[in-house]
């Protein structure tokens, strides 16, 4: 760090000395002259005992102040709401005690009317504390004493704030808060996700500080286990990363099953019937419906966060124009639902169920949108009755120390936040890289290995690759002996085209741990795909048994050109197996390939469902076969369902393999564009039909 960051402040400087901005000026001159200074006493031969804790007190410096003048020139010119409270506030000029007053009172206490104001104060410091420069000691021992409900609510003002402007004391206010024994799970989980947050963003600027705050973050990891908070982080993060994978399925079958529902009014009852034996004939819709039905529920059971896409609109209401609204703990309380809460009673019913379903946001987004709601709901209604009923069964009552809900529910907030309000620009993108971070300020534990594991595997299940290999990478570079991710390397690898990697990561995983079957087949596949035939030939032959491998033993005798010896191979498959038309493909071309001809065509019209590899396929067999009617027809068929550019792309690839004179390309020229031009006259004369019938 030392080159770049005295070069960068010099920059720094020089770019000064014509700007607006005197505050600053002064200091980081004197701070770059005795960087320097000490520089050229360093390179001289000199010996400091504390050469490295001056050359960070240094760098602290330069960087508080390169901080503030970068603060300066982003309030005169930027849009962004965070730059626009500031200079609001800046301009009211309110002392730092006007923010904290009349929240001295725990909001249980409160009439509606105090109620009313203390909501508003609380939104008031909420945006104060979110853009303040620095947390005084007196506001931080004021924040201290403060209801944990209020402390809740301003850790996430602290935690966006840092996001914008790094500041050692709200880190340690964080970290301190966290030693307390007494706080909520969820209070907890608002805290670490702010450490965990804050080394995202400022990765570098907390290690400078690792000396203070390693101590500090020991202590409070002896109170409150990091452990869990981690993989409970992780967690959170790694669904919320797949909200928009999840919210695409969601939006794709969510309109079938409200259209189904208002047809049938209990669609619950109807699909809990398909299981009956008396109901008769069952609807294929309707089971097509009950087995996306299950989908999202599948989806649900693994904390996918399936109802963004039911409650993302409801983010347009008025509450959530200011930002302290996103990150209100829920509290039926609270000024903006008291009077709807109280007065459904529906709602009331479903609280206990809702609340282990729905974020904070999306609880208060519930109930200030049921004005909204064209038809109220009627608690006289037998089907809602029935689904009330239903819900209070197996409905466990929330508990406060249920830590994977509280997290989920608390990174869902702030997701929505992220991608959903119109005024901040952090990017959605931390939901997907942050789980890949590592945080070398929060090493009390061997967690990391574990959860990056955990990570990757989440990936691979999704099918995210791309995001999977670097993290796999990481693991085996520092852990070369670790054969389960080595092999998940290698799987990952050749399902990318990635041949010649893949066989070197499961090689490796094997000198380890003795491959899968399910492994060393991918391996025998890669083998193949290299050209490494008799090594794939070795591993098929292990588990013959298996009709599929009698298939990827042919496969590779077809693409060595040893052709007689896949025949009986895929003879042997036909008849071994349930499904013999698997074969018909390859024994066509091997039999073809063989000069076979008659064989080659009767398995040529086995095929069930031909496609255009297969008519190019027929086309040079009856070449062969001298047979130009039949070989004409294949040319109509061919041009028929693909395009002539990928058809001669294809023919340039056969033709040096085929080792048939009578084949050319001439011959096969001339029958393309006679099919091309008789196609051509097909579409013209349909078209003069078509004009004639309306006339």
């Amino acid at each position: 760090m030392d080159g770049w960051l005295y070069r960068a402040s010099r920059l720094l400087y020089v770019e000064l000395e014509n700007a607006p901005f005197i505050e600053g000026k002064s200091t980081l001159k004197s701070s770059l002259d005795t960087y320097q200074r000490m520089m050229q006493f360093l390179e001289q031969g000199a010996k400091d005992e504390q050469r490295d804790e001056v050359l960070n007190f240094l760098k602290l410096k330069m960087l508080q102040v390169s901080d503030t003048i970068y603060r300066q020139r982003r309030k005169q010119n930027s849009s962004e709401q965070y730059y626009t409270t500031l200079r609001i506030i800046e301009s009211q000029g309110m002392p730092e005690a006007f923010y904290t007053r009349g929240l001295e009172s725990e909001p249980q206490d409160l009439s509606s009317e105090e109620r009313f104001a203390y909501d508003n104060r609380l939104s008031t410091l909420f945006e104060y504390l979110w853009v303040s420069e620095r947390l005084s000691q007196e506001m931080a021992d004021i924040l201290a004493g403060m209801s944990e409900y209020a402390r809740q609510m301003m850790v996430a003002s602290l935690t966006l704030g840092l996001l914008y402007q790094w500041d050692i004391q709200k880190v340690r206010f964080i970290i301190q808060e966290l030693t307390r024994p007494e706080i909520s799970i969820r209070y907890q989980v608002r805290l670490f996700f702010a450490l965990i947050l804050v080394s995202y963003i400022h990765p570098k600027r907390s290690m400078l500080y690792a000396k203070e705050l390693k101590p500090l973050l020991a202590a409070a990891n002896e109170v409150h286990s990091f452990d869990k908070l981690f993989s409970a982080q992780v967690d959170a993060f790694l669904l919320s990363s797949d909200t928009e994978r999840v919210t695409q399925i969601v939006e794709k079958n969510l309109p079938e099953i409200i259209r189904a529902n208002q047809k049938n009014n209990n669609l619950g009852a109807t699909l809990f019937e398909l299981d009956s034996d008396d109901t008769g004939p069952i609807d294929p819709e309707l089971k097509a419906l009950e087995e996306r039905v299950k989908e999202l529920g599948k989806l649900e059971e693994e904390g996918a966060d399936t109802l963004y896409v039911a409650f993302r609109n409801f983010k347009r209401l008025p509450f959530f124009n200011t930002i302290a609204s996103w990150f209100t703990p829920f509290d039926p309380q609270h000024s903006a639902v008291k009077e709807l809460y109280e007065s459904n009673e529906v709602i009331q019913k479903l609280m206990p169920y809702f609340s282990q379903k729905l974020c904070d946001s999306d609880l208060f987004s519930a109930i200030l949108s049921l004005p909204n709601r064209i038809q109220p709901l009627n608690l006289q209604d037998p089907n809602l009755a029935a689904m009330l009923d239903q819900m209070k069964e197996p409905v466990v009552e929330v508990k406060q120390d249920n830590l994977q809900l509280e997290t989920r529910r608390y990174v869902q907030d702030f997701y929505r936040f992220v991608n959903l309000f119109s005024g901040q620009s952090l990017g959605s993108n931390i939901f997907d890289k942050l789980p890949i971070r590592s945080f070398p300020l929060l090493t009390f534990g061997n967690y990391t290995v574990t959860y990056n594991r955990q990570t990757a595997l989440f990936y691979m299940s999704r099918g995210r690759y791309q995001a999977a290999i670097p993290l796999l990478q990481k693991i085996v570079q520092e852990n070369p002996a670790d054969a389960t991710s080595l092999g998940r390397l290698g799987y990952i690898l050749y399902k990318e085209g990635n041949y010649q990697e893949a066989i070197s990561c499961l090689e490796k995983s094997d000198l380890v741990e003795d491959l899968s079957q399910h492994l060393r087949v991918i391996l025998a596949h890669s083998y193949r795909k290299m050209g490494f035939h008799d090594k794939a030939l070795a591993i098929y032959n292990q588990y013959r048994k298996e009709p599929s491998m009698l298939l990827a033993m042919a496969a590779t005798y077809i693409v060595s050109g040893s052709y007689e010896e896949a025949i009986p191979l895929l003879h042997e498959y036909i008849y071994r197996s349930s499904t013999p038309q698997r074969a018909y493909r390859s024994l066509a071309w091997s039999y073809f390939m063989v000069g076979d001809y008659t064989k080659s065509e009767e398995y040529h019209d086995k095929i069930e469902k031909p496609n255009a590899n297969d008519f190019l396929n027929k086309l040079y067999l009856f070449i062969a076969q001298d047979d130009l009617v039949k070989a004409f027809q294949a040319s109509l068929q061919l041009v028929e369902v693909s395009e002539i550019e990928t058809i001669s792309k294809g023919i340039e690839n056969d033709l040096p393999k085929l080792n048939k004179p009578e084949i050319t390309k001439d011959i096969l020229t001339l029958l393309l564009d006679s099919a091309l031009f008789a196609k051509q006259l097909k579409e013209e004369e349909k078209k003069e039909s078509e004009t004639n019938q309306e006339n």
